[in-house]
């Protein structure tokens, strides 16, 4: 008689657990998917041509919404709809965008100013030392520290004073 009960909790625990798993689920399967899978369904603009989005795509995510949102399950029928979907999304992101090639022109600009700054810079600075050179020879020309002397006693026309 114990066997007998023992088998019978264990059969009932069986039961348990596989229905609690099926309910879990359903309940997943009913549940709303993640604002990054919404995002997802958003950039399918991205990937097909206007005119197949528009007729061919969008009926169907009109479908896939009921009472404003969408379901795990409806969301795994959409994905069977799409069949080509993963190709052409590997095509969109192997493809370079407008933005990537704009950042890239950027970039490219900047370390050419960057280069062309720090050779000015070079350059600026040789030339000013130069010129700050010629300067202090030219003062120092101009205030007789390398002027020729003159001699001790004035002349005036030949006559000694």
């Amino acid at each position: 008689m114990f066997k007998n009960i023992v088998i019978a909790v264990l059969a009932a625990c069986c039961i348990f657990l596989v229905l609690n798993q099926r309910m879990e689920r359903v309940a997943w399967g009913e549940g709303e998917i993640s604002p990054a899978e919404y995002g997802g369904l958003a950039a399918l603009r991205d990937i097909f041509p206007p005119d197949e989005y528009r007729d061919r795509v969008l009926p169907l995510l009109r479908g896939a919404f009921q009472d404003g949102k969408i379901s795990r399950d409806r969301l795994a029928a959409l994905g069977t709809e799409l069949k080509e979907l993963g190709a052409r999304t590997l095509s969109v992101l192997e493809k370079e965008r407008a933005q990537d090639k704009f950042v890239r022109a950027w970039n490219d600009a900047l370390s050419g100013a960057k280069e062309g700054a720090e050779s000015f810079s070079e350059s600026f600075s040789r030339q000013l030392g130069e010129a700050m050179r010629e300067l202090g020879e030219t003062w120092n020309d101009m205030t007789g520290k390398n002027a020729p002397q003159a001699p001790s006693s004035s002349t005036q026309d030949g006559v000694m004073l």
